[in-house]
């Protein structure tokens, strides 16, 4: 299979739902060149990395709270994210919006442990005495 290459991201509207407004959908706009100016604006450049990498739920549920097409107040929205589902929901909507669907993740696995493979391979002669 073919190494993850950044051109496999393909940001697209997501959507997510949470348990405290049932049957209700909330829509994400597509993570724009003007959404990643913002996001580094707001959290710079090394906060970001650090908020997809640890999953930071309150700024990711900022991050989401920006793309919204129907805005709520963000304390509204902080409030109601209030199970793991809808944690889970609202981080799998923002990775989708940036390109991140489920292949491109599975890609990234395979690639990072075929990685991690080669790294704890031998790569010296066997020596014996």
């Amino acid at each position: 299979m073919a190494k993850f290459r950044i051109e496999d991201l393909k940001p697209t509207e997501s959507s997510f739902e949470l348990e405290a407004f049932p049957g209700r959908k909330f829509t994400l706009k597509k993570f724009s060149l003007a959404t990643q100016i913002w996001a580094n604006q707001r959290f710079g450049e090394e906060r970001i990395k650090l908020v997809f990498k640890n999953m930071l739920m309150g700024d990711i549920a900022e991050i989401v709270h920006h793309l919204m097409k129907e805005p709520m107040p963000l304390m509204e929205l902080l409030e109601n994210i209030c199970t793991q589902v809808d944690r889970i929901s609202v981080a799998k909507a923002l990775m989708e919006t940036i390109g991140m669907s489920q292949p491109v993740i599975d890609k990234l696995a395979q690639d990072e442990a075929a990685d991690e493979g080669n790294a704890a391979a031998p790569t010296g002669a066997n020596i014996s005495t």
